[in-house]
């Protein structure tokens, strides 16, 4: 075997190894921000973006060489996972959805997170209604809305697609909610 080939083929193998490692932490790093968000912990879901970021960086610094590994399956769950929490950690602070171009992740990623985002809208809609706070369901469920119309115009197929029916379920979900405070 020619021996260029074999010490490529081991450091592409290392290379992914290591990202691997690297998005298992960034994705825990995120889930931990979606779980502070959920308890109204702004400064706490900061800090842990802050050190899924640093991961995600690492990432693609190592990546550079062998850019096919950035797209495995594990690596870009931890990229969807980091676009989710910055979603919403910018939802739930401004009501606003950050643009594609705010952190370095790719369409389907961030497409994946903004629908996951939904969910998490859900969540806070539904302690919202348990507390009484009737506009902020309205402002989370006007947000949804516009998320799923902003999805539909992209005919999503394949994962996304269940992605894409998922957030209309959440919208469903917050309308019913919406009514429920309203009757």
């Amino acid at each position: 075997m020619n021996t260029r080939l074999r010490t490529s083929f081991t450091q592409l193998q290392r290379n992914r190894h290591t990202a691997f490692s690297l998005s298992q932490e960034a994705l825990r790093s995120s889930k931990k921000a979606i779980f502070c968000l959920q308890r109204d912990d702004d400064a706490g879901a900061r800090a842990c973006i802050r050190i899924a970021d640093s991961f995600l960086k690492r990432i693609l610094r190592l990546t550079r060489k062998f850019p096919s590994v950035r797209y495995d399956g594990g690596i870009k769950a931890a990229f969807e996972e980091y676009a989710e929490a910055q979603i919403c950690l910018s939802v739930f602070n401004t009501g606003k959805v950050p643009a594609l171009h705010t952190f370095a992740v790719s369409d389907e990623e961030y497409i994946g997170g903004l629908a996951d985002a939904t969910g998490e809208c859900v969540r806070r809609a539904t302690l919202s209604a348990t507390n009484g706070h009737l506009v902020e369901v309205v402002r989370l469920k006007n947000i949804v809305t516009h998320i799923v119309d902003d999805l539909v115009m992209l005919n999503l197929t394949g994962y996304l697609r269940q992605k894409f029916d998922e957030a209309q379920r959440n919208l469903h979900k917050i309308e019913e909610i919406h009514y429920r405070m309203k009757v």
